[in-house]
C-alpha cells in the first residue's frame, strides 16, 4: 500500500486542478459576451482553492523521497520514469487554473465596470 501513496496524492490533486476548472468555467470564464452581466466576481475561496492546488501538486513529489526506501527496484523505476511528464501535465493543469481564474476575474471586472457605468447614465 506504501508504493501507491504518490499515485494516489497525485491522481487527487489533478481532480483537485479539474474541479478548480469546471468550477470557473461554470463561473463565467469562458462565457461569451451577451453573458457577462451574469458573471461572478472571483472569491477568496477559488484564490485559497488554488494554493490548495498548489500544495496538493507538491505534495506527490515531495512524498517519493520519504518512501523510496520501501520500494521494489521495479516500482521505483517505474516512478523515475513517469516523474518528468507527470510533473509537466501537473504544471499544465496548475497554469491552465490560474488562467481560467485570471479571465473569470476579468470577465467579472468588465461586468462590473459595466454595470457601474450602465447606472451612472440611468442617473
Amino acid at each position: 500500500m506504501m508504493r501507491l501513496i504518490p499515485a494516489l496524492c497525485w491522481v487527487m490533486a489533478v481532480l483537485w486542478c479539474l474541479a478548480i476548472a469546471v468550477i470557473a468555467i461554470h463561473k463565467g470564464a469562458l462565457h461569451i459576451k451577451s453573458t457577462i452581466s451574469k458573471t461572478r466576481f472571483l472569491t477568496i475561496g477559488q484564490v485559497v482553492a488554488q494554493m490548495i492546488s498548489v500544495v496538493l501538486a507538491c505534495v506527490p513529489y515531495g512524498c517519493y523521497p520519504a518512501i523510496v526506501e520501501h520500494l521494489s527496484n521495479q516500482v521505483d523505476m517505474w516512478y523515475s520514469k513517469v516523474s518528468i511528464p507527470s510533473a509537466i501535465y501537473m504544471g499544465i493543469m496548475l497554469l491552465a487554473d490560474i488562467v481560467l481564474l485570471i479571465m473569470q476575474a476579468h470577465l467579472a471586472d468588465v461586468s462590473h465596470a459595466g454595470n457601474i457605468a450602465d447606472k451612472n447614465v440611468a442617473d
